[in-house]
C-alpha cells in the first residue's frame, strides 16, 4: 500500500506512547508464557505477536517521522503541516498586515 501524503516530520507522541505500551504488553504476555503462568498458551503467543507487530510498526513510523524532521528541519520547502491541503503552485501566500487602532491613534 502506497501512501501519497507528504511526510511532515512531526512525531505524534500518542502513537509513540501506544507503540511502547503495545511492545510492553507483548513482552509481559510472552514472559507469562515462559514462566508458565498462563493457561492459554496459544492465545497468549498469538496476542503477543499481534501486539509486537502493531507496536513495532507504530514505533517504526514514528522513528521515520523523527528522522525526516531532523533531516529537513532547515529546509521549510519540504514541510507540509497539513497533508490534506494541496500544495501551492509556486506562489507564496500574501501576508496580511493588520493595523491596530487604539485611543492613542485617534486625533
Amino acid at each position: 500500500m502506497e501512501n501519497n501524503q507528504k511526510q511532515t516530520g512531526k512525531v505524534n507522541i500518542v502513537r509513540a506512547l501506544a507503540a511502547i505500551y503495545l511492545l510492553f504488553l507483548a513482552f509481559r504476555m510472552l514472559r507469562s508464557v515462559v514462566k508458565g503462568e498462563t493457561g492459554m498458551v496459544a492465545v497468549s503467543i498469538a496476542g503477543a505477536l499481534v501486539f509486537a507487530a502493531v507496536g513495532g510498526y507504530l514505533a517504526y513510523c514514528e522513528w521515520k517521522a523523527y528522522r525526516f524532521g531532523l533531516a529537513h528541519k532547515d529546509d521549510p520547502e519540504t514541510w507540509n503541516d497539513d497533508p490534506d491541503l494541496p500544495e501551492p503552485a509556486g506562489e507564496e501566500p500574501e501576508e496580511e498586515n493588520f493595523e491596530l487602532e487604539g485611543p492613542e491613534d485617534e486625533p
